[in-house]
């Protein structure tokens, strides 16, 4: 896929509740980008249940290339019924994006999609179909970069129905102020404003006694975010060479951790390795080399980026400091798409026995840092050398 879809969502839980009872499933398999947002019937455990499956249902199928009628069959055979009403209900909007930029989407009793071209609201060509007496709205076409989809379950349409709002959130003052968010950040602009702005107002709407379980995503179309990073010199000296020229031809930032392993590169591409003196702040020095972005010292700098990353949670905005560890999580967290090139020779100075169990093996801090950036959607290559 030449675009990447970025991807951002935030809820906020009815009052009274201890679970949401809307659910935001999230798949990216080789052939597709996939987002399903279902509302279950009511709130609470059980709301909850049924958002989650219909969610989990519609993602799982969709992926395996099942049609939209074979999903709603499994829906339908497969979710509970409540006792009361005796139905098993859930909405949802379901959106496919694929390899070569074509979207499809699936809406059955959510708020309709708005979806923005350019900065501005455009009408979609949806397609009213009956399924198992089921009405869901299909759409079809290609996107293009800078596209952005907003959706969202009924909580937000609801915020403040009967108090602030009266009649509620109306989807064309929703759409007006998503508008002037793209307008207002420009090339800043992030999934996440849409969302947090959304989130905000609706909490601000509700005065913080939340009525009514509230979901909205967005999606932004935009080209992929890469990062390569190179950690530690090959186990074989013969490949030094091939090592930095694998690095090097990789497109998008370029990153650096390890004294030995910035020596190699810096000989290689036949520039000078520089100690950053600003950088000596009680945590380990960075360097420079022209054409690198960041260079940093190795196995602390990592350990320190994962802990840092549990800390924060992944949230970029949240890391204020310049220190090695800062700035590489930065990068790490700004990149759809980061490849690990590791070299395999053993450093005597991570084998003492003394050093926390994690600093003597750099293939675990490797490991534990990339299920980190998976478990937050990026995409991880790594290659041993």
């Amino acid at each position: 896929m030449g675009f990447f879809i970025e991807q951002q969502h935030e809820s906020l839980t009815k009052t009274g509740e201890t679970l949401c009872g809307d659910y935001v499933a999230v798949r990216r398999t080789p052939e597709s980008f996939i987002a399903v947002l279902s509302d279950g019937l009511g709130s609470g455990v059980k709301a909850n249940i049924l958002a989650t499956l219909t969610a989990r249902i519609a993602s799982t199928m969709l992926a395996q290339g099942s049609t939209l009628q074979e999903v709603v069959q499994t829906m339908i055979a497969t979710l509970p019924k409540c006792k009361v009403r005796g139905i098993a209900y859930s909405t949802f909007t379901a959106v496919q994006v694929f390899r070569d930029g074509r979207l499809y989407i699936a809406e059955s009793d959510n708020p309709e999609l708005l979806f923005f071209r350019e900065g501005k609201l455009n009408q979609l060509p949806r397609r009213e179909l009956v399924i198992e007496g089921k009405t869901i709205y299909e759409t079809s076409f290609s996107l293009q970069e800078n596209d952005v989809l907003v959706f969202f379950s009924d909580g937000v349409e609801n915020a403040g129905i009967g108090g602030i709002r009266p009649l509620g959130w109306p989807k064309e003052e929703i759409a007006r102020e998503c508008e002037e968010i793209i307008a207002t950040r420009g090339e800043r602009f992030e999934a996440r404003d849409i969302t947090e702005h959304i989130r905000d107002r609706c909490r601000e709407f509700y005065r913080s006694k939340i009525g009514d379980d509230t979901t909205v995503m967005c999606l932004r179309v935009r080209r992929p975010r890469q990062l390569a990073i190179a950690i530690g010199p090959p186990q074989e000296k013969t490949r030094d060479r091939e090592f930095v020229e694998d690095f090097l031809k990789k497109p998008g930032k370029k990153a650096v951790c390890g004294g030995t392993t910035s020596t190699i590169i810096a000989r290689e591409l036949g520039k000078e390795l520089k100690v950053n003196l600003d950088s000596l702040t009680g945590e380990p020095p960075m360097g420079e080399i022209e054409g690198i972005d960041l260079v940093t010292e190795g196995i602390i700098t990592l350990c320190k980026a994962i802990d840092l990353a549990r800390e924060t949670q992944g949230k970029a905005q949240l890391i204020r400091d310049r220190d090695g560890a800062s700035q590489l999580l930065r990068m790490l967290l700004k990149a759809d798409r980061v490849d690990f090139h590791v070299g395999q020779a053993i450093n005597p100075a991570h084998q003492n026995p003394n050093l926390p169990h994690y600093l003597a093996l750099k293939n675990q801090v490797v490991k534990e840092l990339s299920d980190i950036l998976q478990n937050l959607g990026k995409e991880i290559n790594i290659v041993y050398y």
